[in-house]
């Protein structure tokens, strides 16, 4: 990485960490994990049922609260996206980096390192927190090096996620200069994949819907029955598939913005 990648994507990383929204969603999903590890320790108190086997509970309160964990670090990644590159093309300020000695796409690769440094920091910050209270709750599960190894792919998997919506919204900065623009066309494609996949049927569609190919890819993430090189061997062509979505959308990024003028 040159010095002047690294520069950008520390200062855009420093810049997004201490804003208000990355600290009240990072608070909302702690508090949330302890929701949902409280929930799950007090049903299973109050069932009369046999007792649970502890790997599969840890696996279930793990997966119980990814649908919410996913949307909410997405959203955010969308949102710091937008301030990043909309935000900055908007205000003009981006004129004072573009006045540097740097290549554009010097600036593009710095941004989505440093936005999605921060997410994967604050996913496995998340992650660990569901993980301690799960621990301090119920105690260590049965299988728990495997355990480990599949909550380590969940997090990276969701980091994927986060990095398709990252590098959509810098597409959306990059063709837009007005901020709300961007925001209500980041906006949109973000509630539609939310909210329409259960009703996506074509194989074609599923593949262009990061949402649903995320939901696919962690399908079997709790199933026991399913070994955990099982379950990634049949998941990987899924996971190369979105390696390749998230390079294509970085180089056409890239591709327009070195030929345009701010």
């Amino acid at each position: 990485m040159s010095s002047a990648i690294f520069g950008i994507a520390k200062n855009e990383f420093s810049r997004c960490i201490g804003h208000p929204l990355v600290i009240g969603l990072t608070i909302f999903l702690c508090i949330l994990a302890l929701i949902v590890v409280s929930g799950n320790y007090m049903s299973i108190q109050k069932s009369q049922q046999e007792p649970i086997d502890s790997n599969v509970l840890f696996l279930d309160i793990t997966s119980s609260s990814i649908y919410w964990i996913s949307s909410i670090l997405s959203f955010l990644s969308l949102s710091i996206g937008v301030v990043s590159m909309a935000g900055e093309r908007s205000s003009g300020s981006i004129r004072v980096l573009l006045s540097k000695p740097v290549y554009r796409m010097e600036i593009i690769m710095g941004k989505f390192i440093g936005i999605n440094s921060l997410i994967l920091l604050l996913i496995l910050f998340v992650i660990s927190i569901c993980i301690a209270l799960s621990l301090i709750a119920f105690g260590l599960p049965s299988a728990f090096p495997e355990d480990i190894l599949r909550v380590l792919s969940l997090a990276f998997l969701l980091f994927l996620l986060c990095a398709i919506f990252t590098n959509i919204v810098l597409l959306c900065g990059v063709l837009f200069k007005d901020i709300y623009t961007s925001l209500i066309l980041s906006t949109s494609l973000y509630l539609i994949w939310f909210i329409s996949w259960p009703y996506i049927w074509t194989d074609f569609l599923k593949l262009i819907n990061p949402v649903l190919l995320y939901l696919i890819l962690i399908r079997d993430y709790s199933n026991t029955h399913i070994s955990y090189l099982n379950w990634v061997s049949s998941i990987l062509p899924y996971i190369t598939y979105m390696l390749l979505e998230i390079l294509a959308i970085f180089l056409i990024n890239c591709y327009i913005f070195t030929r345009e003028e701010i």
